[in-house]
């Protein structure tokens, strides 16, 4: 079964840039490197972001059957 893309051009963008304003704020502000909790749960959020900017698949959108991508 072949997963089918849910996540449009613009939305794609704000999640990589919010993903990776989130880890730069996480070792920087919030001691990820430290241990620090808040600075970890920071760090995992921001990758799964990233993540679902590069695959261009939202487990979210996919349950509730939403998508931000433009008909063909």
């Amino acid at each position: 079964m072949k997963i089918q893309p849910n996540i449009g051009k613009i939305d794609r963008i704000i999640r990589a840039i919010l993903g990776t304003a989130l880890i730069v704020i996480a070792f920087l502000v919030l001691g990820a490197a430290d241990g620090r909790i808040g600075g970890i749960i920071a760090t995992v959020f921001g990758v799964l972001l990233i993540a679902t900017a590069i695959t261009r698949y939202c487990v979210g959108y996919a349950l509730f059957h939403y998508s931000t991508l433009k008909n063909k």
